[in-house]
């Protein structure tokens, strides 16, 4: 196969896993490109195409505890409580599971 470019690509397909990848052979422009230099033909522009995922509020941007917490939340002792099993909620009959366990052995 070519592409727009005159670029002779091989389309592949990875054989465990049935990917379809190509093979081509390295364009001159785009060497001086990853060297710094201008581009002279247009091609593939990738950063177009993708972009970055907004941040994920669920992902803490620190692990230190949050300053609001009452002060002896944050040097309290841990509850000497009987370690509970978790309880069964709901049980499908494709086998699922769902299980709830409430952490009752910090003082928050």
């Amino acid at each position: 196969d070519e592409s727009a470019h005159g670029v002779q690509v091989d389309r592949r397909t990875e054989p465990w896993y049935g990917l379809d990848y190509f093979v081509s052979n390295l364009v001159e422009d785009d060497v001086r490109r990853w060297k710094g230099e201008p581009r002279t033909t247009p091609f593939f522009d990738a950063s177009k195409m993708l972009e970055l995922p907004r941040p994920n509020r669920y992902i803490p941007r620190t692990l230190e505890l949050c300053p609001e917490l009452p002060e002896e939340a944050m040097r309290g002792p841990r509850i000497d409580l009987e370690l509970k099993p978790p309880c069964l909620l709901r049980q499908t009959d494709s086998g699922d599971r769902l299980w709830h366990k409430l952490d009752d052995r910090y003082a928050l």
